[in-house]
């Protein structure tokens, strides 16, 4: 599917479906090298934790990811969201004109 925009629109629909719910972040694990990975996150705005920044779920996810695969070929990325409008967001340019 690649070069499709198909993982683009996953992804932002996710982003906006985890602002909407107020949250502050959108976390994820992936392979840190593969180009559709963690470049691709890296292009949407997602930066990679660093280890001594992990929490306990993601060291947990880890290890049961390591019976299976070399974890040293993966990373915890986040993006941070924003909760709040500033009020220039709050603005609908197309309805101010139309009043």
């Amino acid at each position: 599917h690649g070069q499709r925009g198909i993982g683009t629109f996953l992804l932002e629909e996710t982003v906006e479906e985890a602002a909407r719910r107020q949250k502050h972040r959108v976390v994820l694990s992936t392979f840190r090298d593969v180009k559709w990975n963690g470049p691709f996150y890296r292009n949407h705005g997602f930066t990679e934790i660093p280890p001594h920044k992990k929490q306990r779920w993601m060291t947990e996810l880890e290890r049961i990811q390591s019976e299976t695969m070399d974890v040293s070929l993966r990373c915890f990325m986040e993006r941070p969201l924003s909760t709040t409008k500033s009020w220039t967001q709050r603005l609908n340019p197309l309805k101010l004109l139309a009043e």
